[in-house]
């Protein structure tokens, strides 16, 4: 028997393999239910089974006291883990496993402790020690008490484990009791194999075998995983799955008999009772060969069948082994035929919601003319699938009273309403309509109408049109009622489904919605056409326009999307020149004309006003910009260019109205001022120049009194320039050559400008005849010289110039203009000088330099002569200014007088001088009778009469008489002494005289101008007289 050992060993050591076997297969199926704590349970009888080897070959009591105390860890905990294994498996009476199973472990940890301190205390092993057996020494060891306390606790535990399994196998189908039972069996072998050492009955050999029970067991749970699918076919999932399913499960073996089926199954198939366990499945499929056929199929097969007016989808798959080969086949019967009703439902739904979508889009893409014969198509296309045979559309009439019938499609077979019945009193169908108008469907049958006073008029209407069955669908437009759509039968009843009166409402919805279109654009159309009329009868202009960007969003452009009429007429541009065309394509502008501006009402939202003038139009525009919406904006404007000429115009004449009123300002301080101003500087200048007669020129006094004379002139000159300006200065126009008359001024001009400025006189290469008068001629001249000469103080170049030419600008004239040009290379003009220097007391010299009235003064001479003077100047250029007088017809008449160096002859003639300023009239009497003429004076006309009544018969020669006197006037003075002494000549003098008119063609007639010197004076007198002499003698 040595042989023996070496054997049992082995035999360990394979029931070790199979247990790692087991839970290496098992830990790959962890998921599972059970997985888990079969794992832990083989892992317990490894150690066992191992420790348990190692205690046999162990020769010593001490090594073998180790691994048993070793091989204890396996067997305490093995009790406990098949209960846990047992209860998750089977998921049932989890109330043994509260608070994690922590009770259940209180006792194989005792018995661990109370198996390691036993020499403490021998409650675990009373007695421990070596038995030779002959060819085995053992270990003997009688029991303590604990031994059987916890022998007891493992039986009991396994006792509820197999319970548990034993509760679980009876509602189990036959594989799930082949599952359980293998499991119940693999569990209790080991334990009666343990039973069997405790009571120490060794019917074979004096060995504990429950080692080798425990492998007993892993083989019969690794044959079940593979016989049974243990751990894939889980209870709970049978259970709750299959058990309860709606579908028929059969189950097949590989001879295709019949090893399972569920309830569900069994209902359809045996509704009796009887059982086809055990069947070949040709006995179940023997109707239908496409199912026998399919069972013998290697795939997966999906077929359908018709049974007991029933559809069934049946579906077979193959179960494959590991080995690749169909272990049986699973058969699950579901019933389809709601499914399939369903779907059919579902795809006449589909096809009608098709067939609306599609007249939807019909109703959409067709022009609003075509939308009648649309709802006609949508009536005949609902007719035919819901199976009425008449359609029919009321809408209420703008009154509100009554619903006109304006649409209708009847089936073939049936009459139509042939126009009766167009118009629906709504009052005698209420009882049908304000359902409708609360948005309620009516279904009403032939039957079913009331016998009431108020339904009177829906049961003619059904007596009428025979009808058996109506529908009325109600129509809205938002929250109004607008009508309805009838459906109707006449050969049959007619019950309408869910879906066919989904299919109305449908139908309804797309009505209203092409009724609510074709309202809309009638409305749009409408305004519309009011809209293009207001737009084509404004008077203003108007565009429409939408911002251009560019990729980054930057505005480059706008296109013009439209413009009325009046855009037209102002802008003189086409329609279609403009329309969807950018605004530097239409203007002609490098950028938009204001698309900053534009853009920014475009932006903000809001309006904007703008009056600019447009270069490219050479016109002025008031511009209102309003906002249309993104990037949108509109322009309404109108050309304002008359009114701003008119307002350039206004403010020019009212420029030159002031300038008028100014100038009647000074002139009439001038003229109130000349006269007593100019009496008193005859006195100072006569004064003088009587002083000057009788003082030697050696005289102390000579030179003041000089200055005097002088000062006395130049205030003369400043009075004639201030009336010349004011035009209170009399003027003798005549005809002149300028030419002629610049020569002879040349000397004064040289001596005038100094030696460092160069002239350059250009007179034109024929005459240049203008009327004017010759003083003033020269006074505008010399003006401009000085200011010449002024404006080159470090010397230069002055251009005189003379021309026959026509002027250029604004101004149109039928005769040509003589130009007369002053040009110099001075300083300039600046820009903002130059708009005021014609302006009267203007000046840029230093004080005392200039009053401010020479260019005003020439302005005003040219002016007084229908002329005209423009400037051309540029700072640090020079300037340039040309007088323009009219071309005069006919030869010079003037002649520059010949300076007169002699003293005028002495004179014996009878003179009457009056004059109401006492020095004037004292002045005037002491030069004549100094230079030998009898001299009468008066101090008025009145006066003067009474002097001349005193002399005899043409006793007087001459009378100077002053024109401005007091209760009458130097002229009629002259009048009534002319009347009183014919041939007597008359000097008129005066200080202001801008009214006066004198007989040139009369020689005995002449003006004298205050102030005058004494030779002035003199000269008059003696040529007066001289003159009338002549006349007399010849």
């Amino acid at each position: 028997m040595a042989w023996l050992l070496p054997v049992f060993i082995a035999f360990l050591l394979i029931a070790a393999l199979m247990e790692t076997a087991v839970a290496l297969y098992a830990w790959r199926q962890r998921m599972t239910a059970g997985a888990t704590q079969l794992v832990l349970l083989m892992a317990a009888a490894i150690v066992w089974t191992l420790a348990y080897g190692l205690t046999l070959i162990s020769a010593s009591l001490p090594t073998k006291l180790l691994w048993l105390g070793v091989a204890h860890l396996g067997i305490v905990f093995l009790p406990v883990l098949y209960l846990r294994f047992a209860i998750a498996y089977t998921r049932r009476a989890a109330w043994l496993w509260r608070w994690r199973g922590a009770p259940w472990y209180i006792v194989p940890i005792a018995t661990i402790a109370l198996n390691w301190t036993n020499t403490a205390h021998g409650l675990y092993y009373q007695d421990v020690a070596l038995l030779q057996d002959g060819p085995f020494v053992l270990l003997h060891v009688t029991p303590g008490p604990w031994i059987w306390v916890f022998a007891v606790y493992s039986y009991a535990l396994i006792a509820s484990g197999a319970l548990v399994f034993w509760r679980a196998s009876r509602e189990a189908s036959s594989l799930q009791r082949g599952q359980a039972t293998m499991v119940a069996i693999s569990a209790f072998v080991p334990w009666i194999a343990n039973l069997l050492q405790l009571l120490e009955w060794h019917p074979l050999m004096p060995l504990d075998i429950t080692p080798l029970a425990l492998s007993f067991s892993g083989l019969a749970l690794l044959w079940g995983m593979f016989r049974y699918r243990l751990f894939t076919l889980a209870p709970i999932a049978r259970e709750y799955v299959v058990e309860l399913m709606s579908d028929a499960v059969i189950v097949l073996n590989a001879r295709n008999r019949i090893i399972d089926m569920n309830p569900a199954a069994q209902r359809l198939f045996a509704p009796d009772g009887g059982s086809l366990f055990g069947q070949p499945v040709e006995t179940l499929l023997k109707p239908w060969t496409a199912l026998l056929r399919a069972c013998h199929e290697p795939g997966e097969q999906v077929l359908e069948i018709t049974w007991q007016q029933r559809i069934f989808e049946v579906k077979i798959t193959p179960l494959i082994g590991q080995e690749g080969s169909v272990n049986g086949r699973l058969l699950i019967w579901r019933n389809i035929t709601q499914r399939k009703h369903k779907q059919a439902l579902l795809r006449n739904r589909l096809h009608f919601i098709q067939l609306i979508q599609q007249a939807a889009n019909d109703c959409v893409r067709c022009e609003v003319a075509q939308i009648d014969d649309q709802i006609i198509s949508v009536l005949e296309k609902v007719v035919r699938f819901t199976g009425v045979e008449r359609s029919y559309l009321f809408l209420i009439a703008p009154e509100g009273d009554h619903a006109i019938r304006t649409h209708e499609w009847v089936h073939p077979a049936v009459l139509s309403s042939g126009g009766r019945r167009g118009r629906l009193n709504l009052a005698e169908f209420m009882p049908v309509i304000e359902p409708m108008r609360r948005g309620e469907i009516v279904v009403m049958q032939r039957r079913d109408v009331p016998e009431t006073p108020e339904y009177e008029a829906v049961r003619r209407a059904f007596n009428d049109f025979g009808i058996q069955t109506v529908v009325g669908i109600p129509l809205f437009i938002g929250a109004q009622f607008i009508g309805w759509i009838g459906f109707d039968t006449v050969f049959r009843e007619f019950e309408p489904s869910d879906a066919v009166v989904e299919a109305f409402q449908l139908t309804g919805q797309l009505i209203a919605s092409a009724i609510h279109r074709q309202r809309i654009e009638a409305a749009l159309r409408q305004r519309e056409q009011h809209f293009r009329s207001l737009f084509d009868n404004m008077f203003e202009g108007v565009a429409l326009h939408r911002l251009v960007r560019d990729d980054n969003g930057r505005m480059i452009n706008y296109e013009i999307i439209d413009v009325n009429v009046q855009y037209e007429r102002i802008l003189n541009l086409r329609r279609e020149d403009v329309v969807h065309r950018l605004a530097t394509e239409v203007y002609g502008t490098p950028e938009p004309p204001y698309l900053a501006e534009f853009g920014a009402v475009a932006a903000t939202g809001r309006p904007a006003h703008l009056e600019v003038y447009f270069e490219p139009m050479q016109k002025h525009f008031f511009i209102s910009v309003s906002p249309l919406g993104p990037d949108q904006f509109a322009t309404i404007f109108f050309d304002v260019t008359a009114r701003k000429q008119e307002e350039a115009e206004r403010e020019q004449l009212q420029t030159q109205l002031m300038h008028a009123q100014r100038l009647e300002a000074i002139g009439r301080l001038a003229g109130g001022v000349a006269h007593d101003f100019n009496n008193i500087l005859t006195v100072i200048s006569g004064s003088a120049d009587l002083a000057l007669t009788t003082l030697p020129s050696d005289s102390p006094a000579y030179p003041d009194i000089q200055a005097i004379q002088q000062s006395a002139r130049r205030a003369t000159h400043l009075v004639r320039q201030l009336l010349t300006f004011a035009r209170r200065q009399p003027s003798h126009p005549q005809t002149i050559d300028v030419n002629a008359l610049i020569d002879g001024m040349v000397p004064l001009i040289l001596r005038l400008i100094g030696e460092d400025i160069r002239l350059t006189w250009m007179p034109a290469p024929h005459p240049c005849p203008i009327r004017i008068d010759p003083h003033q001629f020269e006074q505008v001249l010399m003006n401009l010289i000085v200011n010449a000469r002024d404006a080159m103080p470090e010397g230069g170049a002055l251009v005189i110039a003379t021309s026959q030419t026509a002027p250029t600008g604004d101004i149109v004239v039928e005769t040509p203009y003589i130009r007369i040009s002053v040009q110099d290379t001075g300083v300039g003009i600046p820009v903002e000088v130059k708009a005021h220097i014609f302006e009267p007391y203007f000046t840029t010299k230093a004080p005392g330099q200039g009053a401010g009235l020479g260019l005003a003064t020439c302005l005003g001479i040219v002016q007084q002569h229908a002329g005209f003077i423009r400037c051309e100047s540029q700072p640090g250029q020079g300037a340039r200014f040309d007088v323009y007088l009219p071309y005069a017809s006919g030869e010079s008449s003037y002649h520059q007088d010949a300076e007169l160096d002699s003293q005028p002859e002495r004179g014996q003639e009878t003179i009457l001088v009056v004059e109401d300023e006492p020095a004037v009239r004292s002045l005037a009497v002491r030069i004549l009778r100094d230079h030998g003429y009898t001299v009468f004076e008066a101090s008025n006309g009145r006066e003067a009469q009474r002097v001349v009544e005193t002399l005899p018969g043409h006793a007087l020669h001459l009378l100077l008489t002053d024109l401005v006197m007091p209760e009458m006037s130097g002229v009629e003075l002259a009048t009534w002494v002319q009347a009183r002494c014919p041939g007597v000549s008359v000097l008129f003098m005066s200080g202001y005289a801008r009214q006066v008119t004198i007989n040139r063609d009369n020689p005995g007639v002449a003006f004298l101008q205050k102030p005058f010197s004494r030779r002035t004076l003199l000269s008059q007198v003696r040529c007066l007289l001289d003159a009338v002499a002549v006349e007399t003698s010849g």
